[in-house]
């Protein structure tokens, strides 16, 4: 468990992020610790933001922190150019083929709803291709000039097979990673967004460096980033995907009732109403979300966007996969290791693939913030108030 000290910082640094956050949330710390305030927002990719909000404050840092701030700054603003010409790039590769795609989360949000792109730093790139399409447009981009990294040899086939979200991530020329995804939405949820009526034939454009970049619709945008950050992540990506969530929410052309009935319809409209909820508590406005959050959930909530946590979701349980146990064991192999799906080495690496998954499930054991995760997902689950 975190002490009480850093859980102070946590929510001062949330305070410092956003300057209207209801004053029942605050924490009674009012000293920065400014070491501990450093390691979190450098965790949780805030250091841009974190630069940004202080400019426009009377709060400072040790001068030299800020400027080291300001260093990190400057870097995340390359590196979004160079993420910005290898989104073009994909772009320009898929136009050969003619297929059809969407960029999503961070492409969109550093470059069309934050004032200055670096404030969101991209991990890599996500970009969205129909299924039918995306083992055609992976190899194609490989043969254009993207490469294999070396510690996602996998098996692209495999993923398919496995109903994975995206196929094994790849580098493209300017070193940007980009992950060429075939849903949006895990296996575990009930209904795929991306194969709703319509999804095809909306879509949000923007004009990038004389390109017409293709994103989904706004609103299938925001329900993305609802459902990545509570029902993927629990909010382990960190208060970045709060701010994503409290921008789009104030993109134009939102029809909320809309919204709403799509998110019952998704089986997430809990999630929505807490991730409403949370940025509502941010903001310092009254609640206006159809889902009451109770208070202890919703303070729960937000200090684990500033936890250590891995993510919290177990691995899918091999018995109960459509292929069967051992078939399963044996894609499993073929997603983590440079082996064709085929191969008969796959049956000889199943123990080391097998002790990997051990591994992962052990860490996600150790929890710092398991009373927080216990609370929210009983919540989401609907089985506790």
């Amino acid at each position: 468990m975190p002490d009480d000290g850093e859980i102070g910082q946590r929510r001062l640094l949330l305070g410092l992020l956003f300057p209207k956050m209801q004053r029942g949330m605050n924490c009674a710390v009012d000293t920065p610790n400014w070491a501990i305030i450093d390691q979190l927002a450098r965790r949780h990719r805030l250091v841009p933001l974190l630069h940004h909000r202080l400019q426009q404050s009377d709060i400072r840092p040790p001068d030299d922190m800020m400027s080291a701030w300001a260093e990190r700054r400057r870097r995340s603003l390359l590196a979004s150019l160079r993420a910005q010409a290898d989104l073009c790039w994909v772009h320009d590769c898929l136009a050969e083929l003619n297929i059809d795609y969407r960029a999503l989360k961070g492409a969109f949000l550093a470059w069309q709803v934050y004032s200055h792109p670096e404030l969101r730093p991209l991990r890599d790139l996500d970009v969205l291709v129909p299924d039918y399409d995306v083992k055609r447009a992976f190899d194609h981009l490989l043969a254009k000039g993207a490469t294999r990294l070396p510690h996602a040899p996998g098996d692209p086939s495999a993923a398919v097979l496995l109903d994975r979200k995206h196929l094994p991530p790849i580098l493209l020329p300017n070193k940007t990673i980009l992950e060429l995804h075939r849903r949006l939405f895990k296996p575990t949820q009930p209904i795929e967004l991306s194969l709703q009526p319509g999804f095809w034939n909306r879509a949000s454009t923007a004009e990038i460096a004389g390109r017409v970049i293709t994103f989904p619709d706004i609103e299938d945008q925001l329900l993305h980033l609802v459902v990545h950050a509570v029902d993927d992540h629990l909010f382990s990506n960190g208060p970045l995907a709060l701010s994503d969530i409290a921008l789009m929410r104030q993109q134009p052309g939102i029809d909320w009732p809309a919204v709403h009935i799509r998110s019952l319809e998704l089986g997430c409209a809990r999630s929505l109403g807490l991730a409403t909820a949370m940025v509502e508590a941010l903001e310092g406005v009254s609640s206006t979300g159809a889902v009451d959050v109770p208070s202890p959930v919703l303070g729960s909530a937000l200090d684990l966007t500033l936890g250590a946590r891995s993510d919290y979701r177990s691995i899918p349980n091999a018995a109960r996969h459509k292929t069967g146990f051992f078939r399963h064991l044996r894609l499993v192999v073929a997603s983590e290791f440079a082996i064709d799906v085929g191969s008969w080495r796959t049956v000889l690496l199943i123990p080391l693939a097998t002790f990997r998954v051990l591994r992962k499930r052990m860490k996600r054991s150790i929890d710092e913030d398991q009373m927080e995760v216990t609370r929210v997902s009983l919540w989401l689950q609907n089985t506790a108030n």
